[in-house]
């Protein structure tokens, strides 16, 4: 049922529509004339009911030639029948009156040099129509991509300069459109003569013809072609007829005095909706995207490129036959979330029961809503499950249901010859003793039986030639009736039997294996037969509920948590049309269009999403509500061949004929090229700059060779399952692996020979893990209650364990760490996360809008963070625990525009690729500005990266890698620099070699995959590594003699460090340290025992929070507030900062700006004053009037430190994120050869690797 508030809101739907509603597509997608023959049915049936006549009789007055375009004319027609019935008034009035002339103008004949043009025309027409009549309708960048692409696929020519001819022109097509249009008025207008009459047509174009090269000599012949054609769709007619029996006639009279006017009014642009207003619109929109940011690809750029001119024809109808099917695909385009389908209306749910790992098999069941062939299912009403697919014979041919509940029409020719079901990618043929034989285009044939002389035809093996592997079933017959009885699985890797049992109604109740005495699933029936209960391998119930017509009105998931259905009746076909959870959230309510293919899909807060899709089901078109749309272009084999996304970015894809993909065109026009072999393998990859990666192959079509651009090999081994078994790296490092019988990976061998294991049960669970170092952890998994089958616990090496426990849908309920300290988790009624409570009992809160998206995090200090979404779901706010408010705007393409603070505004400019071109960052008090630029290559790299203060130019070798970095440094009162770091790279890619600005070179010396064993600086060894087999450093032998051991402890912890001279004399003996470490049950340092400090302690409070530090000569305590913020416990003010931002602590006070930066500082009587820019980056410090100001780059990296007070300036250096250098320089200096007390000096500093430990 439809509830008050549903009706209320249709209706509002239904008044916010316009009068006219097309649906606009690439005609190459169109694979049937099955919508011709439905609008050919549709007038057809007005003619008859409204005019006692019919095509045949009017053949005899249709005798006007006209351009040979069924779309036209089929259009033209219709639309001039239902004009004459009804001539609607005002605004609705101008868009009849609009799609009447686009039609008419796509139709008549002369000249017919220019039919072309007119052909063309006309669904440009209909797109801009479709965009601008729309409620607050705009066309949009996508809208005019598929315009102009549309155009060049049928002449070459600029869209703008098209339409301002058409302008110029449309007077005349629309005083052609008006003759040709009260011409088939006329021909309407005709007296009708009840008594049968035959009547020979002049011959001409076939009735599925558009080319404007030919013509339709008869404008009823092609349409009553169309009617005694043979059809697959429901003919039931959408249009229902409101008029009286013999009045076409007469209507059709009366329209034709006022036709020509109507249409002529069409060429003032001053008339809201008409084609001239239409034309005006398109044409303001064209020229303010003209305004936009071209390619973020520098004029200069090298590789393949190209402009995206090659386009897809474009046509519309405004009435289409319902979807056939539901397409292969799922995802966002084709369902619901929870799977109802878009083309169809069918609510399919699919729920596993159990696994059996050796075999690598699932046993689960698809219920779907309209699948009412499987209403005596062995499994229940409705519900399909593995191998229970059938063939059922039907009045013209046979249909085929396949594994997710799909039909496909079968013709009768398949017990002779092979048919191949279009674009499915299978083929039916005949077999021995007339079965068939359906192949999925896999090395797996499936064999179909019939057990009833051909009325039904059941899975009985499905077998593999290749590796002589089988699955066998087993039938029980009863009443001509085929129900599985056993899977008997023949694989190489195991042998498993499941067998079923029955209860009196022939419904399955338990699933065993093998000889197990325990069932691995269990079930439970109404008295209709449909399943109620279903209990999986681990005990969990699921629940059902049904109408009275198997229709599946609820279900639950292993925790009671429910999911609703609502349909639009109870008919075996029934769309469902509603789908919520038990408390009302994630509701989705979905309208199908009654004339056109195109569902509305409604979401919790009454939202459309719109889409559209052909006749097979494949959606081709989605459009948001604020009016933003994609496009999605298929071929005739429905592969994508262009997408046009939300933001109006298209990315085409182009096709050989063996149907492999040779070209991809990005958005940012950068070519992506591929090649194959004679047998379909992948070759060749060429990527946009030009650069070639390759593979080769061996006889099993597996990958034995890969090349990359700079000629460095990887090659790959396999075992006879075709796994990888051993890969050998450019340098000839091997790796190896192994597997067990279920096909698991058990040993791992580097290329340094060391080895790491895992372990798994009979069941292919994991269970344990061994390191290099012989050190293992293992896994136990719960064997009862809610989470039997769900990892119960962790085991170190040292024999600490960490505990987990779940609900039966694996949702973390509690965690108890190596300490037994114990953190829980609680959901919401849909299972989205509501509370974390941590070991100090103190609570995190989570808030959710019915659409699932985050609204509040409330933490310990009951502080919120809150956020804002407009009814587009995009996020329009949040507000910080802090209170600062950050407000957010998009501009028409969807993409984030703006951020607002309290005074800063940054904005986001984009190239016309959609990569960000720039950011600026405005002070809205002061109203200064900062911007940051960029640039990219044709692999969307990062080329350029500006700011007022620096410049940073990379360049890069051809897999990628930076090769140069220029960085500009462009300082007040400093002549311009530029730092230049080169880089090299060892077969493997990593970094070898860093030559630094002033010709200083670092070499990275590594062994293996990349593990450092040296460092050398400007040819000298600096320090040199030792490292255990798990690649840890151990030893760490410096140039200055000295040498650091490293030892850690069972879990990888740093468990001492000793400093020792490599000779040690007398005089070296006094550089002796060592340090010992300590660690509580969750790891954390506890103790240091230090040979020159002591003894250091710490202590943490249950969440891991540092409260006490203690040396010999100090011990110092840290108390925090429930949210972590560190608190002055000898203060009187509140133990909680709600704020996050600390007032006071230990006598220093503070001050913070809007952004929560501090700006001031005081303490016994020091003050120092901080000042930030724009981007939340210090700029200033003035510490008791002596000032620093600090520069940046576009990255955040600090530039340079100028000191008012010594009147110095320090320039820092970079490599990533790394401070590589630092150059002083005391103004003073400059011209100067006396020696200094603060003398000019350049430092550089060499890292850890990976690491900032200098």
């Amino acid at each position: 049922m439809t509830t008050q508030a549903e009706t209320t809101q249709a209706a509002n739907n239904e008044n916010m529509k316009p009068a006219v509603e097309l649906a606009v597509f690439n005609l190459a997608s169109v694979t049937h004339t099955e919508d011709h023959k439905f609008i050919a049915h549709q007038i057809q049936r007005y003619l008859k009911v409204c005019g006692n006549t019919s095509l045949e009789y009017l053949q005899n007055s249709a005798n006007v030639p006209t351009v040979a375009n069924i779309f036209a004319l089929s259009g033209s027609v219709l639309e001039l029948i239902l004009f004459a019935e009804e001539q609607k008034k005002a605004q609705a009035g101008v868009q009849q009156a609009a799609l009447l002339s686009m039609n008419l103008i796509g139709l008549f004949l002369e000249p017919s040099t220019e039919a072309h043009v007119r052909m063309a025309l006309r669904p440009m027409l209909g797109l801009m129509a479709e965009c601008l009549y729309a409620q607050d309708g705009k066309v949009k960048e996508a809208d005019i991509r598929r315009m102009a692409l549309h155009l060049n696929a049928q002449m070459a020519g600029d869209l703008e300069k098209f339409l301002q001819e058409t302008q110029l022109k449309l007077s005349g097509l629309l005083s052609s459109a008006s003759s040709l249009g009260t011409t088939i008025l006329q021909a309407l207008a005709v007296p009708s003569i009840t008594s049968g009459l035959s009547v020979s047509a002049t011959a001409g174009a076939t009735a599925e013809k558009r080319d404007p090269n030919q013509q339709f000599s008869n404008w009823a012949k092609p349409l009553l072609d169309l009617v005694m054609a043979n059809t697959q769709v429901d003919m039931k007619p959408k249009l229902e007829t409101t008029a009286a029996s013999g009045s076409l006639q007469q209507n059709a009279v009366k329209a034709i005095a006022v036709l020509p006017t109507l249409i002529q009014q069409q060429s003032n642009a001053a008339t809201q909706y008409s084609l001239a207003w239409l034309i005006q619109e398109t044409l303001k929109a064209i020229q303010k995207q003209a305004n936009k940011a071209r390619a973020s690809v520098p004029l200069n750029h090298a590789g393949e490129y190209e402009q995206h001119t090659h386009g897809d024809i474009l046509e519309f109808v405004t009435l289409q036959a319902d979807a056939l099917n539901a397409p292969p695909c799922d995802g966002v385009d084709a369902q619901t979330e929870h799977s109802i389908s878009y083309a169809i209306g069918a609510e399919r749910v699919n729920h596993a029961d159990f696994y059996l790992p050796k075999v690598d098999f699932v046993f689960s069941r698809q219920y779907n809503s309209q699948m009412n062939e499987f209403d005596h299912s062995m499994i229940g009403a409705r519900w399909m499950m593995p191998f229970s697919n059938m063939i059922i014979q039907k009045n013209n041919g046979y249909l085929f249901i396949d594994g997710k509940g799909r039909k496909h029409t079968l013709p009768s020719s398949i017990f002779y010859e092979t048919y191949t079901v279009p674009f499915e990618g299978f083929t039916v043929e005949p077999f021995e003793d007339g079965d068939l034989l359906l192949n999925f285009g896999t090395d797996w044939n499936f064999h179909f039986q019939s057990f009833n002389a051909g009325k039904h035809y059941h899975l009985v093996q499905q077998f593999n030639d290749k590796t002589n592997e089988k699955v066998i079933l087993s039938y029980l017959l009863f009443e001509q009736f085929a129900y599985l009885q056993a899977i008997d699985f023949q694989m190489k890797r195991a042998k498993h039997v499941v067998k079923f049992a029955f209860n009196e109604h022939a419904k399955i109740i338990a699933a065993f294996v093998d000889d197990q005495p325990e069932p691995l699933a269990r079930y439970e029936y109404d008295i209709q037969g449909n399943l109620t209960k279903a209990y999986d391998q681990n005990g969990h119930l699921r629940r059902y509920e049904y109408n009275d017509a198997h229709q599946l009105t609820r279900y639950t998931d292993r925790t009671g948590r429910g999911q609703n259905i609502r349909y639009e009746s109870i008919e075996a076909s029934a769309k469902a049309v509603a789908e919520w959870a038990d408390d009302g959230s994630f509701k989705t309510r979905l309208e199908w269009h009654p004339r056109l293919r195109q569902v509305a899909v409604y979401d919790s807060y009454d939202v459309p999403t719109y889409y559209y899709f052909d006749l097979d089901g494949f959606t081709y078109r989605t459009r948001l509500a604020d009016g933003r749309e994609s496009w999605l272009s298929r071929d005739g084999q429905k592969r994508i061949t262009r997408q046009i996304d939300f933001a109006g970015l298209e990315t085409e894809q182009i096709y050989n004929d063996q149907d492999q993909l040779i070209k991809i065109i990005q958005p940012n026009g950068g070519v992506v090229r591929f090649a194959y072999d004679e047998h379909g393998n992948l070759t060749e990859t060429k990527d946009p700059e030009g650069h070639i990666w390759k593979k080769e192959y061996d006889a099993n079509g597996l990958v034995i060779r890969e090349i990359n651009p700079l000629g460095h090999t990887t090659q790959y081994k396999y075992n006879n399952d075709h796994q990888i078994v051993e890969v050998t790296d450019a340098k000839g490092g091997s790796k190896k692996i192994q597997y067990n019988d279920l096909g698991q990976m058990v040993s791992y061998t580097d290329c340094s020979g060391k080895n790491t294991a895992w372990q798994y049960d009979e069941e292919g669970t994991l269970t344990a893990q061994e390191s290099a170092e012989n050190q293992n952890v293992k896994y136990l998994y719960s064997t009862q209650g809610r989470d039997k089958g769900q990892l119960q616990a962790v085991i170190y090496p040292d024999g600490l364990t960490e505990q987990f426990e779940h609900d039966e849908e694996g949702r973390l309920l509690r965690h108890t760490d190596s300490k037994g300290f114990v953190t829980e988790y609680k959901y919401n009624t849909v299972g989205l996360l509501q509370q974390r409570i941590d070991a100090n009992k103190h609570q995190i809160g989570y808030q959710w809008d019915k659409q699932g998206r985050i609204l509040k995090l409330i933490n310990q200090n009951h502080a919120e963070y809150q956020f804002d979404y407009n009814r587009y779901g995009q996020l329009v706010r949040e507000q910080a625990f802090d209170g600062e408010e950050k407000y957010f705007h998009y501009n028409d393409n969807g993409q984030l525009f703006q951020i607002r603070q309290s005074n800063i505004l940054t904005q986001f400019g984009y190239h016309a690729d959609g990569q960000i071109a720039s950011k600026t960052y405005t002070h809205l008090q002061t109203r200064h500005s900062q911007m940051e630029e960029f640039e990219y290559n044709l692999n969307y790299q990062l080329s350029k990266a500006k700011n007022a203060e620096s410049q940073v130019d990379f360049y890069r070798n051809a897999l990628g890698q930076l090769m140069r970095e220029h960085q500009h440094y462009k300082v007040a009162q400093l002549t311009p620099l530029t730092a230049v770091l080169h880089y090299e790279y060892d077969e493997l890619g990593n970094l070898s070699k860093t030559i630094r600005p002033d010709g200083q070179v670092q070499t990275n010396l590594s062994y293996g995959s990349g593990h450092t064993y040296g460092i050398a600086f400007n040819q000298q060894d600096m320090v040199a590594f030792q490292r255990d087999d798990l690649h840890r450093e151990t030893v760490r032998m410096l140039s200055n003699g000295l040498i650091q051991t490293k030892h850690y402890n069972d879990v990888g912890l740093l468990s001492s460090q000793v400093i020792q001279p490599e000779q040690e004399t007398t005089d070296r003996m006094q550089l002796h340290a060592q340090r010992h470490y300590q660690y509580d049950k969750n790891y954390l340092l506890t103790q240091v025992e230090d040979s020159r400090l002591g003894r250091l302690n710490y202590q943490y409070d249950p969440i891991g929070r540092l409260i006490k530090t203690q040396s010999l000569h100090k011990s110092e305590s840290f108390t925090f507030d429930p949210a972590g913020n560190l608190i002055d416990p000898m203060a009187t003010q509140t133990s909680t900062v709600k704020n996050n931002l600390i007032k006071s602590y230990q006598g220093k006070h503070y001050q913070y700006d809007a952004q929560g930066n501090v700006i001031e500082t005081r303490q016994a009587g020091e003050i120092l004053k901080l000042t930030w820019d724009n981007l939340n980056r210090l700029i200033q410090s003035d510490h008791n009037g002596q000032i620093t100001e600090y520069g940046y780059d576009v990255f955040g990296r600090r530039l340079y430190k100028k000191n008012h007070g010594e009147n110095s300036l320090t320039l820092f250096g970079w490599d990533g994120d790394l401070m590589i250098w630092e150059s002083y320089q005391k103004q003073g200096n400059i011209q100067s050869n006396q020696k200094q007390e603060n003398p000019d000096y350049t430092k550089h500093y060499v890292y850890e690797p990976n690491s900032f430990v200098p």
